[in-house]
């Protein structure tokens, strides 16, 4: 079985050689990025991949540009941050060699988040897993502007082995990306008609951050527990206030 790797990318100097490294013995690799300034096109290069530049379009609309770039209908779309871990990169190998995928649509993979220097095994991410390889001609992406997944008609099976999701450097990056993630999901919300207000906005830290530290175990995460499961409050609690202000400004002044 041919295989492309596809990936987007934006300033990810500091991770897309590890990712890129374990990518080695696909047929090609695609790299579709928005206008790195770090270094990332050059080690792309270095590794061979095939990089062109798309001006960011939503994470949905940039994958489906990606892989309709790519040789082979089957694909392992990967995150810039997300490695294969040793495992997983021989059982795709493996899977490739054998070329055994009749009937089947995709695969899902196990994932495992990397938070400051530890895999989370709590804070509901232990059995996290997403469609990553599948063939293109069964299937697209959705229009989701967060949170994108690739949807196909037929069966799927599911690898063994996890990928490992390098989330974030440090607080202020996972602060940022915190920042670019609300204002797509607000958007997102408002062109789904989904109103905000003052107390859906005040309930969701309370709520959301007791669920992931005490109801999904993040406090036997320890330190990376409770910064994991302040983030996901945060990042409710901003999501929902940023949509209020949203439905505010379209209201219709008097």
């Amino acid at each position: 079985m041919n295989l492309s790797a596809v990936l987007i990318t934006k300033n990810e100097a500091h991770i897309i050689g590890q990712t890129l490294a374990q990518l080695d013995w696909c047929n090609e690799i695609i790299v579709v990025d928005s206008g790195s300034t770090d270094g990332t096109v050059g080690i792309c290069q270095s590794f061979g991949c095939k990089v062109v530049h798309h001006d960011f379009a939503g994470f949905s609309s940039q994958k489906q540009f990606a892989i309709s770039l790519a040789a082979n209908n089957w694909i392992l779309s990967l995150d810039a941050d997300e490695v294969l871990s040793p495992e997983l990169r021989q059982e795709l190998i493996e899977l490739c060699v054998v070329g055994n995928v009749t009937g089947m649509a995709g695969f899902q993979l196990p994932f495992r988040v990397m938070y400051m220097g530890r895999i989370m095994r709590w804070c509901g991410l232990a059995r996290e897993s997403h469609l990553r390889l599948f063939d293109r001609a069964q299937g697209a992406y959705g229009n989701s502007a967060v949170h994108e997944s690739f949807t196909v008609a037929g069966p799927c099976g599911s690898l063994r082995h996890p990928v490992i999701h390098h989330t974030c450097q440090n607080i202020a990056d996972h602060l940022a990306k915190m920042n670019q993630y609300t204002d797509y999901a607000a958007n997102d919300y408002q062109q789904r008609k989904i109103h905000g207000s003052k107390l859906r906005t005040i309930v969701q830290f309370p709520f959301k951050f007791l669920a992931m530290f005490i109801f999904k175990g993040g406090v036997f995460d320890g330190y990376p527990g409770f910064m994991w499961s302040l983030m996901h409050a945060m990042y409710c609690t901003v999501k929902y206030a940023k949509l209020h202000e949203l439905t505010v400004a379209a209201k219709p002044s008097c």
